[in-house]
């Protein structure tokens, strides 16, 4: 307002920025990348190359977290060409930019075109000196997931092993075993699959590994003991699933209702026991419903189709 744009002034802007992000309130950070953005636009700032390339990075990373998946990759490919320009095509910050746009990509259904950025990142990654392994895992784990979007079970086995040889995170490590896991699911390999299963649920036991891991994990080796009619250890693993979306969510969250929701279709389907069923789908509907803002339409309408079939079961009983 007062026509400042010094350095001083960008950086202390940003960084209230930054200091936004890191809570998590990334329309507040947004707000202050914007005016940063009109002072490196602006005076002696706007012909420092370098300092232009890592800010654009980073306002693309924010947009990003704002769901402006487009604008981010806008700003994506402005740090991109300025990168490129001072360090060449191959620099090793272009990783992290092409892997980035092939997240936004893959968020927006582009397949092919998510694939192709995650193999470009993955090429600079794993010719570059520095190389970063965590990083080059996480693009193997991003990989795989595109394959496993195309059924293509095979290849999300080979990029997560691959992924695997690189990686010194026993989250990271952790996300491909399960990966492994469900594929071979699909293949119909159940001892592979039960192998890996195994190797994940024990690196729950490590410190490093992100709690929300706990009930994605346990609630998929549940459903896979459950479709190979092991009834007793599927409800005990369902069973903590729901403790620990309790713990991280809380007893009133949607992740909790999900897991109500998975134990009613148990009770329905495997046990047939129509009164347990009923009690676990009115649980999960008072949640839904309360929690209407943030609804899953999907499954409220499927705890609502199961309560209909225990209405008709209940006239058989």
């Amino acid at each position: 307002r007062n026509n400042i744009s010094d350095i001083n002034l960008y950086y202390s802007i940003l960084n209230i920025g930054i200091f936004y992000a890191r809570q998590g309130k990334y329309s507040s950070s947004l707000t202050y990348f914007d005016t940063a953005q009109i002072l490196v636009n602006s005076g002696e700032l706007a012909n420092d190359s370098s300092l232009l390339a890592g800010f654009y990075d980073n306002y693309a990373l924010i947009t990003t977290f704002t769901g402006k998946l487009k604008q981010a990759n806008k700003y994506y490919d402005l740090a991109e060409k300025m990168y490129s320009s001072l360090y060449g095509p191959n620099h090793i910050k272009l990783a992290g930019i092409n892997n980035n746009k092939g997240i936004n990509a893959y968020y927006e259904y582009e397949l092919s075109k998510a694939e192709l950025y995650y193999k470009k990142a993955l090429d600079i990654e794993l010719t570059d000196d520095q190389k970063n392994s965590d990083l080059i895992a996480m693009i193997y784990i991003n990989l795989s997931r595109i394959y496993q979007d195309k059924g293509d079970y095979n290849s999300t086995i080979k990029n997560c092993l691959e992924g695997l040889k690189h990686s010194s995170s026993d989250d990271l490590s952790l996300i491909m075993y399960k990966n492994i896991a469900t594929s071979y699911v699909e293949i119909g390999d159940i001892v592979l699959a039960n192998k890996y299963f195994q190797i994940a649920l024990e690196l729950l036991k490590e410190e490093s590994i992100n709690p929300k891991r706990n009930q994605d994990l346990y609630v998929s080796y549940a459903d896979f003991l459950l479709n190979n009619n092991n009834n007793e250890l599927s409800l005990t693993y369902y069973k903590k699933a729901l403790l620990a979306a309790n713990n991280l969510h809380g007893n009133n969250s949607n992740q909790y209702a999900n897991i109500l929701t998975s134990i009613g279709t148990y009770y329905l389907d495997a046990i047939v026991n129509i009164d347990s069923a009923i009690s676990y789908f009115s649980k999960s509907i008072t949640i839904f419903t309360e929690n209407n803002t943030l609804i899953s339409e999907d499954n409220y309408n499927s705890v609502q189709q199961k309560e209909a079939e225990i209405g008709l079961a209940s006239a058989y009983f």
